[in-house]
């Protein structure tokens, strides 16, 4: 259980990098509130588990943090325009 709740935050977090990475725009921003819906291929993508929330909120002074089920996780991010795994996720 608890590696899989440290595979989820760290796909977490390479989702929101990867969104802000593809938006494809100067403007484009992951700053807010999201959702992990589901990770990895995007022809074929794995749902996150139903039974535990992960959510993480990127804030615009370059600060995360978030919780994956009973784990809360915080940090740094910068954005950068180099691949990574997807991920989707949703503003709620």
């Amino acid at each position: 259980m608890k590696k899989a709740l440290l595979l989820y935050t760290a796909l977490f977090v390479i989702a929101g990098l990867t969104l802000a990475a593809c938006a494809g725009s100067a403007s484009a921003s992951v700053v807010g509130d999201w959702k992990l819906v589901s990770y990895g291929s995007p022809t074929n993508p794995t749902h996150a588990v139903s039974n535990v929330e992960a959510a993480v909120t990127f804030g615009s002074d370059g600060k995360l943090n978030g919780n994956v089920g009973c784990n809360s996780f915080s940090g740094d991010y910068k954005i950068d325009a180099a691949p990574s795994p997807s991920a989707q996720l949703s503003q709620p």
